[in-house]
């Protein structure tokens, strides 16, 4: 098929294929140790004994935290970590990024989460912005599924600890990083809102979430430590609401089904 070919057959693709919107719903629990830094303070359980000493990821701001050992803030996993780790997957399963570097020209993650490395591989919803280039996908912040009154967040967290690198024998302890993660086994939620998308990216994007099925023995990674065995997580018990859209973008179908019914 002729370039001229091509070119017509794509456009006219695109011209009947029907878009879709809507929003993820995920569970994301820990297997592993992980270690996803606060960085409002670099001295969190220690004074110059480590070169940093950080505690977990939270919305509080432990700039004024004199009590290092106090009881934890609720944990939080920055949806920016999460969408790294599926981006990076996501281009492992379409045959990886060029990386692009041509808006008209993109590989199927660049066209999906947005090109890297440019304002492109920020979040937009917007009519006005090249959909093209930009990312339709937003990744909301994963927060702990249970509920805990009373005794604050220390059963999410394991004990303060330096974190292990790989050569640690050869490295002085001012060198190194104290950490407090949180414990394998928790179980996190959050969404993933998309934005006009194809049925294709939907599949797609779905079979990455879960490596294939709610019953898969893989794991992402994220955060700190993943070299040593720290970060690794599972994705599961995922469902989707989508709204189905026409061609100029009116309201065609709206729908809600567990992922196993995405076909």
């Amino acid at each position: 098929m002729s370039n001229e070919r091509e070119k017509i057959e794509k456009k006219k693709k695109t011209e009947t294929e029907e878009f879709i919107s809507g929003h993820i719903s995920c569970l994301l629990t820990t297997l592993t140790l992980l270690f996803i830094p606060n960085t409002t303070k670099d001295d969190a359980f220690s004074k110059g004994e480590y070169a940093n000493s950080y505690d977990f990821f939270s919305y509080e701001d432990l700039t004024d935290r004199n009590d290092y050992f106090e009881s934890p803030a609720r944990p939080i996993i920055p949806g920016s970590s999460i969408r790294g780790a599926i981006r990076g997957a996501y281009e492992a399963a379409t045959n990886g990024c060029h990386p692009c570097t041509d808006g008209r020209d993109l590989c199927p993650a660049c066209a999906l989460f947005g090109m890297v490395g440019s304002e492109s591989d920020e979040v937009h919803f917007d009519d006005s912005i090249n959909k093209s280039r930009a990312s339709r996908l937003m990744f909301k912040d994963a927060v702990p599924y249970e509920l805990i009154e009373g005794s604050g967040w220390s059963s999410w967290y394991d004990s303060v600890r330096v974190l292990p690198i790989l050569g640690a024998a050869k490295k002085p302890q001012n060198q190194r990083m104290q950490i407090r993660p949180v414990r394998d086994g928790k179980t996190f939620k959050f969404d993933i809102s998309f934005d006009r998308i194809t049925k294709n990216e939907l599949d797609t994007l779905l079979s990455v979430l879960t490596f294939g099925g709610q019953n898969n023995t893989h794991a992402h990674k994220l955060g700190h430590g993943k070299s040593v065995g720290y970060g690794s997580v599972r994705i599961t018990n995922t469902t989707v609401a989508v709204a189905h859209l026409a061609e100029d973008f009116n309201l065609l179908m709206q729908t809600q089904f567990p992922v196993a019914m995405v076909d």
